[in-house]
C-alpha cells in the first residue's frame, strides 16, 4: 500500500487476530464480530485487557475494520490509482423467501374458495380433501383454505349478507316486480317449493322451502304466495304487479285464491309450458310408443348402448315433462339414428331383439316420424323463444 492513502488503522486492532469475517482476542481467545462496535464492548469486559490498557473512548470511536483497499476519495495525489471497494449489500427479510397472507387477504380468499363451494354446489367435506389442500398449497403456500365447519356455518352467513345487500342496490332502479312460484320432488321425494324474483331482465332466487309433512294444495300454495308478497314489500319496498307459474290445475286453483285478495295482480301460466302441454297433444300415442320402445332399447341395453357408441350414434333422448321440448329431441335422435339402428340390427341378427328388429323395418314409422316433427317444428321454435332469458310477456303474446 502507498505510504499515506486511506485512514490509519486504530491501534486497537493489534489486541485481535483476524480470520474471515471473525476476530480473536489475543488476551482471553474469545471468537467475536469484525464490527468496531463488536470491539468496543468486548474490550470493555475482557478482563485481562482492561488490567493491561486503558481504552479511551475517543479511540474507540475511530476503530474501523482494517481495508486492504484503500478509500480513493481518501487518497492524495501521489496515491496510485486504485478500484473501489464495492458496497456492502443488505440483509434480506424473512419474509422475501415466502408468500406472506394478512389477516385481510386471507379473509378475501376464504370467501372466493366459500363462494366456488355454494355456486357449484359441491359437498363442504370436500375442503378436507388431500389433494384439494395439495392444490390450494401450490397456488399460495402457507394459506390454509376453510374447513367444512367454517363453510357452513359463519362464511355461509356472510355470502347471504352479500347477495342479499347486493340486491337490494341492483332493486333500487326497479319499478315492479315479477313473481315466479313453482314446486317439486327432490331426489329423496321431498316437496319443495320455490319462489324468485324477476325484474323483467334478470331473475333472482328469493326463498325456498321444504314443505316437509305438508301437502303441496292449492290452498298451502296461495298462503305461500301470499307471505312471499309481503315479505318482498316490506324487505325491499318494492311492490310486485304480477305472478307467474306452470299451468297445473294445482296452481291455476292457487292464481284463482289470490286473485279474489289481490284483484290488481296480474296472474298468468308459463306459455313455454302450454305449448308443450300442446306438444304432447299433437303427437299421437299409437306412433310415439314405438319410438320410445326403440329409444329404451339402446339407451337402456348395455349391449345395444355399446353398439351405438361404436356406430358413434347420438344418445337416444327420453321425452321428460319437465323438460321443454324433450319430445322433439326424442324425435330427432331418433330420425338421425334410425340408420344405424338398421346396421346395428343386420350386424347382430342373433343377439338383436325381433320385436324392436320388426320396428326397424316398418319404413311407415319411420316415415311418420318424419311427417310429425315438421309438424312440431313451428311449436319447438316457439318454446325456445319462450323460454330465453330476454323473453317478455308481449313477446309470449306475439309468439
Amino acid at each position: 500500500m502507498a505510504s499515506g492513502c486511506g485512514r490509519k488503522q486504530a491501534s486497537e486492532w493489534n489486541e485481535f487476530t483476524e480470520f474471515g469475517t471473525k476476530v480473536k482476542c489475543k488476551h482471553c481467545e474469545t471468537v467475536v464480530s469484525k464490527r468496531a462496535v463488536r470491539i468496543k464492548e468486548h474490550l470493555k469486559k475482557c478482563k485481562r485487557n482492561i488490567a493491561s490498557r486503558t481504552i479511551e473512548e475517543t479511540d474507540i470511536a475511530e476503530i474501523e475494520p482494517p481495508t486492504k483497499v484503500p478509500r480513493v476519495e481518501e487518497c492524495n495525489n501521489d496515491c496510485a490509482e486504485v478500484p473501489s471497494s464495492s458496497k456492502e449489500q443488505k440483509q434480506k427479510s424473512i419474509f422475501s423467501y415466502g408468500v406472506v397472507t394478512t389477516a385481510s387477504q386471507k379473509q378475501n380468499l376464504d370467501k372466493s374458495v366459500a363462494r366456488f363451494f355454494y355456486a357449484n354446489n359441491i359437498a363442504f367435506n370436500v375442503s378436507s380433501n388431500v389433494e384439494f389442500k395439495k392444490m390450494v398449497e401450490d397456488l399460495r403456500p402457507g394459506y390454509v383454505p376453510p374447513n367444512r365447519h367454517q363453510l357452513s356455518g359463519k362464511l355461509l352467513d356472510e355470502a347471504c349478507d352479500d347477495i342479499e345487500n347486493c340486491l337490494k342496490k341492483e332493486l333500487v332502479d326497479e319499478a315492479a316486480l315479477t313473481l315466479i312460484l313453482d314446486g317439486w320432488s327432490s331426489v329423496k321425494n321431498d316437496p319443495i317449493f320455490a319462489c324468485s324474483i324477476h325484474t323483467g331482465v334478470k331473475s333472482y332466487l328469493f326463498k325456498a322451502m321444504d314443505c316437509g309433512s305438508e301437502k303441496k294444495t292449492a290452498e298451502f300454495c296461495a298462503n305461500f304466495a301470499k307471505e312471499t308478497l309481503e315479505e318482498v314489500e316490506i324487505k325491499y319496498n318494492k311492490k310486485v304487479f304480477a305472478i307467474c307459474t306452470d299451468n297445473e290445475n294445482k296452481m291455476t286453483a292457487m292464481g284463482n285464491q289470490i286473485q279474489e285478495t289481490h284483484q290488481s295482480l296480474l296472474i298468468y301460466g308459463c306459455s313455454a309450458h302450454m305449448l308443450n302441454l300442446c306438444v304432447k297433444d299433437i303427437i299421437p300415442n299409437s306412433l310415439i310408443k314405438h319410438v320410445l320402445e326403440v329409444q329404451k332399447y339402446f339407451r337402456n341395453k348395455h349391449n345395444a348402448h355399446g353398439w351405438l357408441k361404436e356406430k358413434n350414434g347420438l344418445m337416444p333422448q327420453i321425452p321428460n315433462d319437465t323438460r321443454w321440448n324433450s319430445q322433439d329431441e326424442c324425435l330427432r335422435t331418433f330420425i338421425i339414428n334410425f340408420h344405424k339402428y338398421n346396421e346395428i340390427r343386420l350386424e347382430h341378427l342373433d343377439e338383436f331383439d325381433q320385436q324392436i328388429g320388426s320396428i326397424l323395418t316398418n319404413v311407415g314409422i319411420y316415415t311418420q316420424v318424419v311427417y310429425l316433427r315438421k309438424q312440431l317444428e313451428i311449436i319447438s321454435k316457439a318454446i325456445n323463444e319462450l323460454q330465453s332469458d330476454n323473453a317478455t310477456l308481449s313477446k309470449a303474446v306475439e309468439t
